[in-house]
């Protein structure tokens, strides 16, 4: 099966007609869930999309259970498009024939509190980590960019929800972590550095004049000059 990729992280293109939700599929304890995928060139693809990047605003090292709760921080632009797309995405879902019942009650992926945080399950086993190491290990102040797979929608008795699989994530250790220094040295001098010539590599005429050796320029003086330098060194006494 193919894929289609909502980068949020860029300028968004995404067509909400174009979102196909199967037929219903029954699974155990009276629950339910639907096949979703995206319309892209009459072929329906698995719907991933990409998560700008997030800061760690707590530590991840207590982590136990299977589904993830980030907080959606910073908040600027990309952030409040991510939150905008989401929402957008699940009023499509529920103004299907399926779950827009007024007893239905819709679980959004964006849990709204005195913080927005986006959930997602998550499986060490099935989730790629860029570079290797276990989300315990992720650092305070960090940042994550996320890829979350949306392959259904499930509904269990009066309730319905978008199932969201954390399908990679890459980790930016904080500044203090990666010894990064802030302010620069002094740029040291630059030596000029003269190059012997290498005379095998030159034409022949230039090769001749290096290899001939100089001269030293020989003086003539004839008598006429001579009797000249005499006289004068005479006057002076």
């Amino acid at each position: 099966m193919s894929y289609y990729l909502v980068d949020l992280d860029k300028e968004i293109n995404f067509d909400f007609d174009n979102l196909i939700i199967d037929s219903k599929i029954d699974l155990e304890n009276n629950g339910s869930k639907y096949l979703l995928f995206y319309l892209d060139k009459n072929e329906p693809k698995e719907l991933f999309v990409k998560l700008p990047k997030l800061r760690l605003t707590y530590d991840w090292k207590n982590f136990k259970y299977n589904q993830l709760k980030i907080r959606i921080t910073p908040k600027y632009e990309k952030t409040n498009n991510m939150i905008d797309f989401f929402n957008d995405l699940e009023s499509k879902i529920k103004s299907q024939k399926y779950f827009n019942k007024k007893s239905t009650e819709f679980i959004s992926l964006i849990i709204k509190e005195k913080c927005n945080y986006i959930k997602t399950f998550f499986q060490e086993n099935k989730t790629k980590i860029s570079p290797k190491m276990k989300i315990n290990d992720f650092k305070l102040n960090g940042e994550i960019e996320m890829v979350i797979r949306l392959n259904n929608v499930w509904k269990k008795e009066n309730k319905v929800g978008l199932s969201s699989q954390l399908y990679q994530i890459k980790y930016y250790p904080p500044p203090e972590e990666i010894n990064i220094n802030f302010i620069d040295d002094e740029p040291e001098e630059k030596q000029t550095i003269v190059k012997p010539i290498h005379t095998s590599s030159l034409p022949p005429q230039i090769t001749n004049f290096f290899q001939t050796p100089i001269e030293k320029p020989k003086l003539f003086i004839n008598s006429d000059m001579l009797k000249s330098i005499k006289l004068k060194s005479v006057d002076k006494n």
